[in-house]
């Protein structure tokens, strides 16, 4: 006669079986997702601080393969689709013109970057471009993406190309890719560059700034004297709106993209009895500099840049 209690035991053994596969399938799901969500931030957030970007892609690339992907399906079920993994735009200072003025975080991210972005229909025609390539002729190489960045009075086709350049970037950023847009000088001063970069940061991207020599800057250091000293205060002004008011203010005034407008300002600069230097072309093979308003010819170039300082008996 069989033992009752055998087939008893046998389905509640059957039983607590199945439940304990379930519990650990999953715990399974679990833990990948947990890895996946850390590795996921680790990217973003690494390639947000200049952490080796190179590394931790492979990390994400060998648990994905090991694991067939599950963990970072698994992630983003839960998630859902906002969290797909998004490159990011990095706006990169070039400098004033000297190629030796590049910052190594600036050759670094250049290094790095999946995709370039160049302000100008030609990238041989960018001066940004131009720059960089002298200091890291690998750029050439890179996937390139040109954008139209007409100078413009016009608000509705200024406000149109910089959302069509923004456009343009966030497709790459869409594929995960890092982006890097070059601009000449620093991005955070007078960049056609920041507008975009807004505009893609409103939109819910990463976005990173890595700074450039201003080219106030690098002009007071070719011209050989200090920019602004002891409490003299320092005035950056686009002379292109006008300088007439900027004048009157105490202190070391710089003006910059003066442009079509070099006569007048040339004018108002020699009935102000200031100390006028200006460097055109700063850094650049075709460099001038001059040491007067008198000798600031009318028909100086964009890249032009004046520094005024009071006379000294009235510091």
């Amino acid at each position: 006669m069989k033992n009752p209690q055998i087939f008893t035991i046998i389905p509640g053994i059957y039983k607590y079986t199945r439940f304990l596969s379930k519990m650990m399938r999953q715990f399974y799901n679990c833990i990948l997702y947990d890895i996946a969500r850390i590795l996921f931030e680790m990217r973003q957030g690494m390639g947000q601080q200049g952490a080796d970007i190179d590394f931790h892609r492979g990390i994400w690339y060998n648990f994905s393969t090991i694991y067939g992907g599950k963990a970072a399906a698994f992630c983003f079920r839960r998630r859902g689709k906002e969290n797909i993994m998004r490159g990011t735009l990095v706006g990169v200072g070039v400098g004033p013109g000297d190629p030796e003025l590049l910052t190594l975080k600036a050759m670094k991210r250049m290094e790095q970057c999946d995709v370039l972005v160049v302000p100008d229909a030609d990238k041989g025609e960018s001066t940004a471009y131009k720059i960089a390539l002298q200091a890291y002729p690998e750029l050439e190489k890179k996937p390139t993406v040109t954008v139209r960045m007409p100078m413009t009075h016009d608000m509705a086709q200024w406000r149109a190309s910089h959302r069509a350049a923004a456009d343009q970037i966030e497709q790459q950023l869409d594929q995960g890719k890092m982006v890097v847009f070059l601009t000449l000088g620093d991005p955070t001063v007078y960049a056609t560059y920041i507008y975009v970069h807004k505009m893609v940061a409103s939109d819910g991207y990463p976005t990173e700034i890595v700074s450039g020599i201003p080219s106030f800057c690098a002009a007071a250091a070719r011209l050989n004297i200090g920019l602004s000293e002891g409490s003299q205060m320092l005035h950056i002004v686009p002379s292109s709106h006008g300088i007439t008011q900027a004048l009157k203010l105490p202190g070391v005034k710089v003006l910059m993209k003066a442009g079509s407008k070099m006569p007048q300002v040339r004018k108002e600069l020699m009935e102000s009895g200031m100390e006028v230097s200006m460097v055109e072309n700063c850094g650049m093979p075709q460099e001038h500099v001059y040491r007067s308003a008198e000798e600031i010819p009318e028909n100086a170039g964009y890249f032009s840049l004046i520094i005024a300082k009071d006379p000294e008996n009235r510091k």
